[in-house]
């Protein structure tokens, strides 16, 4: 396996957007404010997130590439059991960065959307007992993407479920979720582990403090 050195994080470009937002050719979502884009990249993974606030409410969609044929630790899921695997390991190190940072996993559970399947995680925080975080996570093509509502103080359910619900696929593309190598469950897997882990993780810590400290200097 590759040897994972620490992230580095470099912001490419920076637009806003408002309202239905057409992510790709595949994601739409529809962002309820004033909405960040951002390209960036950690450890030589690319990364397309839009994030925003509306009071204490957070709102952000990350995309991942991952290649398979330039990394070959990045290989995607061939079927249903290799796809459960993948997410498997996506839970248990978006997991494992949620905890240092303060989060407890409440719940994961998997998702439905237009016949194509997801994995859906909520967290507590440490200190309050109470739900701070829901974060969807599809995989599409060579695409991973997240999709999360976090408010620290007064969750809001309706928030939340207006927000991630509101993602559409564009079936017309006929994006597939079964496009990887099948001999190579395990190391679809440790991707979700570690890579995941690396991007996500440390990508949204960075996002959840940049736009504190954001709305804190406007006030």
């Amino acid at each position: 396996m590759k040897k994972m050195f620490l992230p580095l994080l470099v912001f490419l470009a920076t637009f806003a957007t408002f309202g239905q937002t057409k992510i790709d050719e595949i994601i739409t979502i529809n962002f309820p404010c004033k909405t960040e884009k951002k390209e960036s990249n950690i450890n030589n993974i690319n990364i397309l997130t839009y994030s925003g606030t509306d009071q204490e409410d957070i709102y952000t969609l990350q995309r991942i590439i991952i290649d398979s044929i330039k990394n070959d630790y990045n290989n995607l899921p061939s079927d249903l059991e290799s796809l459960k695997k993948f997410y498997s390991g996506v839970n248990k190190g978006f997991t494992k960065g949620m905890t240092k940072a303060g989060y407890k996993l409440k719940e994961s559970k998997d998702f439905q959307i237009d016949n194509y399947n997801g994995l859906q995680t909520n967290y507590i925080s440490n200190e309050s007992k109470l739900k701070v975080i829901e974060c969807r996570f599809i995989l599409l093509d060579e695409y991973l993407y997240s999709i999360m509502y976090v408010n620290a103080t007064e969750f809001s359910e309706l928030k939340k479920n207006n927000f991630l619900n509101s993602i559409t696929i564009n079936k017309a593309k006929k994006p597939s979720q079964y496009i990887g190598n099948s001999t190579e469950y395990n190391l679809g897997y440790v991707f979700g582990q570690f890579t995941v882990y690396a991007v996500f993780v440390l990508g949204i810590a960075f996002l959840i403090k940049y736009l504190r400290k954001k709305k804190t200097s406007t006030i």
